[in-house]
């Protein structure tokens, strides 16, 4: 039922909203006008008219829907290939820079082994930059980037002071690297909801 409503709601306050509106004009005219042969003609006119533009916004928005949903199906299967063949190498940084958390307080040389992953994480979405924003939605790739900005910063500061933060580089990957997961569950979830309702207009 619940799922029911959820498809069709929009349609039922349509016609509720016709209906409503064929009751109180129809009871305006008949105790303001004698009704006569022109004014029914003319209310079956304003109302058919009312109902023809719902009707075509209606049939716009599903052809749109649908179409969206056609373009969606083309293009998920090459955008779940693309996101395969990439995000194993930016796993591998972050699961290396997960063991560094637990090796700060017994190895030295962690900063700049920290430091090394993120300069080979910048590389790597450098070189994938195209690929990213083909299967990235808008708001993701702009968060990626703004990762990327942190992890450059950084990666240019001084190890051997306390301006760099082995904590903060090691969130930054494992941050950036989410985006990954992110963009595999969105792009896995509406494929095989859109699959699941392939053949329905409606």
């Amino acid at each position: 039922m619940k799922k029911f409503l959820e498809k069709y709601l929009e349609w039922i306050l349509m016609i509720l909203l016709i209906l409503c509106m064929i009751i109180i004009i129809g009871s305006l005219l008949f105790f303001i006008f004698d009704l006569d042969v022109s004014i029914i003609a003319g209310l079956i006119g304003f109302v058919g008219t009312i109902i023809g533009g719902i009707i075509t916004y209606l049939g716009v928005k599903l052809s749109l829907k649908h179409r969206d949903k056609e373009l969606f199906l083309q293009t998920a299967t090459k955008k779940m290939i693309e996101l395969d063949k990439i995000y194993p190498k930016y796993k591998a940084i972050a699961d290396e820079a997960f063991i560094c958390k637990y090796d700060i307080a017994f190895n030295e040389g962690t900063p700049k082994r920290l430091q090394s992953l993120l300069e080979k994480y910048i590389a790597y979405a450098e070189g994938d930059i195209e690929v990213l924003y083909s299967v990235m939605e808008y708001y993701d790739i702009q968060s990626f980037k703004a990762y990327l900005t942190e992890m450059r910063f950084l990666s240019h500061k001084n190890i051997e002071t306390t301006n760099f933060s082995t904590k903060e580089a090691i969130k930054v990957i494992n941050d950036c690297t989410n985006l990954f997961l992110k963009t595999e569950f969105y792009l896995k979830k509406n494929y095989d909801k859109y699959k699941t309702k392939e053949g329905e207009f409606f």
